[in-house]
């Protein structure tokens, strides 16, 4: 349960509205890498909160999902809040625009991250397993944090050299297979161990 909850954490925040806002944010207020590590950080934190927040929220009615109807309710829980992304993810554009005094765009970056929706399919299945919250939830911020930060750094790193950005997408193409190869592995873990 611990490396499944860490790969989800390391995969979640490669999606793009996890980093791209964050890392066009320091970038565009000139802060040093230690403030931006504190901001992201804070940051990616919070929205774990959040969603951890969610979790316990709603644990009263989510309790009652045997393990069929998890994956039923982990894929509608994807797929809703992917509909609900794509209509977020235009205030990136909001974003863009506020210069480098304004507090908006520190409000833009925060309400597209919103609540971690990842984090309740797990908290949900280690409560199952009677493993308790904690040990997927600090495997889960690990992978998040170590995955989110590096995300947002490069990401820095790339709007301060505008030539890098081709390279970078050179770079991404060609490591696309890696995603896939992490989401199978994952699976193919869950098959043999029989504990997910």
């Amino acid at each position: 349960m611990l490396t499944f909850s860490f790969l989800a954490g390391v995969l979640h925040a490669l999606a793009p509205d996890h980093w791209i806002p964050a890392s066009i944010l320091v970038w565009q207020k000139g802060w040093s890498s230690r403030r931006s590590s504190l901001f992201a950080s804070a940051l990616l934190i919070f929205h774990i909160l959040l969603g951890v927040g969610v979790y316990f929220a709603f644990s009263p009615m989510l309790k009652h999902l045997g393990p069929s109807r998890m994956i039923t309710f982990t894929m509608g829980l994807v797929v809703a809040v992917l509909l609900v992304r794509l209509f977020r993810f235009s205030k990136i554009r909001d974003m863009l625009g506020t210069g480098s005094g304004n507090l908006w765009g520190v409000f833009a970056v925060v309400s597209l991250l919103g609540p971690c929706e990842t984090i309740i399919p797990l908290l949900l299945r280690s409560n199952q397993l009677g493993h308790g919250y904690l040990l997927a939830l600090g495997a889960f911020a690990c992978g998040t944090l170590i995955s989110g930060l590096s995300s947002i750094w490069m990401g820095r790193l790339i709007w301060n050299r505008p030539s890098w950005f081709p390279k970078g997408l050179q770079l991404a193409e060609g490591s696309s297979v890696v995603l896939p190869v992490l989401a199978l592995t994952a699976l193919g873990l869950r098959a043999f161990l029989g504990h997910f």
